[in-house]
């Protein structure tokens, strides 16, 4: 349950604002690795407890801020696709759990992620 509409929107709008990366010669997607943080310059920051092709398992986003006001979107299950050309990655993500300094302030059914590199 969404007690607070507002920071929801915040946060959404956040994740949602698209990512940047100094493009590394790699296709975006291929940064995205079990295990393994991928650090946005933007300071968001992207986890993933494991990859199956397009398929991910365990995934954290995470949006650094002042302490204790770090955001994260957290979902057992979620997906990853590129555009053709390789350089603008898709995360989808199902049943996220949206946190606010680690406390929980809502969940989202389906949430898109878009991150260029």
């Amino acid at each position: 349950m969404i007690k607070r509409p507002f920071t929801l929107l915040l946060l959404v709008g956040l994740l949602l604002s698209g990512c940047s990366r100094e493009s590394t010669g790699y296709l975006a997607a291929d940064l995205v690795q079990e295990g393994k943080t991928v650090k946005w310059p933007d300071g968001r920051q992207i986890q993933v407890r494991r990859r199956q092709g397009n398929k991910l398992d365990g995934v954290r986003l995470v949006q650094e801020g002042l302490p204790g006001k770090e955001r994260t979107v957290e979902a057992e299950h979620g997906l990853i696709s590129r555009d053709e050309d390789g350089h603008t990655v898709r995360v989808t993500l199902y049943d996220a759990v949206l946190r606010q300094g680690g406390r929980p302030v809502g969940s989202i059914k389906e949430l898109s992620v878009i991150c260029r590199d």
